[in-house]
């Protein structure tokens, strides 16, 4: 879809650096959704007088109206570079947008950056819809939220008119994920199919590669049980001992699993099974397991990873807390984000917090 917009201000002679700003057109790369559909509704400006002094606050600032679709809940958008006759003001770190309806970019100290030229942006995480202030109308058809764009003008810009055109977009993460799901499911699926018609220890440990990396649950213990089959008919030659056969597939497990210094906490079901099917292991097996100093290290990784993780949901949790009794100040909510507050350890976060709640007034 669609739809064109401008937007146009004055430039008196006397302004230090006062720009012309124009705003045209909208991409949406949704085609084909139920209703409603993705669309910018109303921009307004807030702020349309600049000065080069290359800060935000001082630069351009406009409210883009959005409707978005219920069950979209990730939101980007892109920006051209602002153009002139004269002269142009590169989009890349130049503007950034947030707003109040994100989880992630919810004011302008948490704006998400525009770091590319016609590049869609980070996502802006949309508040779960069953939060109040996750939709501004609820007697319109999917959720209406505000994006605030803002724009800072580079020292030495040129005195003129500017143009940009921007994209929009929104898209449901978890329906991506289960079609990553499927994809990798269907992969791992013809992997242990070549192992089996070609049983050889590269085509299984490719097939067990593939397999350990799917969500647990009944497919992927499925493959690896087809797998444990294959090396047991290997296992059974007399080009593989039983013993190494086991072992050899722990070895793939473990070779699957991302360098230490990669790790994430998605990784862990992994690390987890990796460690699992070697603690299967008898002890003559166990010896044959050639790297498994890098599972004891990757398991370490993840306990350090868990720790750093429980935080930094403390802090969220404490954040919000504190967001939700600035947004409606009463002693329910002001006791409820200290509770949150005071499970966090010492440091200049938990001090900014108390001083946020310091200083609003219940009325």
């Amino acid at each position: 879809m669609n739809i064109h917009s401008s937007r146009a201000v004055r430039v008196p002679l006397f302004a230090v650096v006062l720009m012309l700003v124009s705003f045209v057109g909208i991409h949406s790369a949704l085609a084909d959704y139920p209703s409603p559909v993705l669309g910018v509704t109303e921009i307004s400006s807030v702020q349309t007088f600049a000065t080069a002094d290359g800060t935000f606050a001082n630069g351009w600032k406009w409210v883009f109206n959005v409707t978005v679709p219920t069950d979209e809940t990730a939101l980007n958008m892109k920006f051209a570079d602002w153009t002139s006759a004269l002269g142009n003001i590169p989009a890349g770190n130049n503007m950034q947008i947030y707003s109040a309806q994100s989880s992630n970019a919810f004011d302008e100290a948490h704006a998400v950056l525009i770091t590319s030229t016609g590049v869609y942006s980070d996502p802006l995480n949309l508040l779960p819809i069953s939060d109040p202030n996750s939709d501004l109308d609820l007697t319109k058809p999917g959720r209406q939220i505000q994006i605030t764009m803002e724009t800072k003008v580079p020292v030495g810009s040129v005195v003129t008119s500017y143009s940009t055109s921007y994209g929009i977009q929104s898209t449901d993460p978890g329906a991506t994920a289960n079609a990553a799901a499927a994809t990798a499911l269907t992969i791992a699926t013809n992997a242990v199919v070549t192992a089996e018609a070609n049983p050889n220890l590269s085509n299984i440990n490719y097939a067990a590669l593939l397999a350990i990396r799917l969500p647990t649950g009944a497919a992927r213990t499925s493959l690896l049980v087809r797998l444990d089959a294959i090396n047991a008919r290997l296992a059974a030659s007399a080009t593989l001992s039983a013993d190494q056969g086991a072992a050899n597939l722990v070895i793939a497990s473990i070779a699957a699993l991302p360098g230490t210094d990669a790790l994430a906490l998605t990784d862990k079901d992994a690390v987890d099974s990796a460690n699992t099917a070697f603690g299967s292991l008898t002890l003559a097996q166990r010896a044959l397991v050639t790297n498994s100093s890098l599972l004891t290290a990757d398991i370490s990784k993840i306990a350090e990873l868990q720790a750093a993780d429980a935080d930094a949901v403390a802090l969220t949790n404490a954040t919000n807390a504190v967001a939700a009794f600035e947004a409606n100040p009463n002693e329910s909510s002001k006791n409820l984000a200290i509770l949150w507050i005071i499970k966090l350890a010492n440091g200049p976060a938990k001090t900014a917090l108390f001083d946020r709640i310091d200083a609003v007034v219940i009325p």
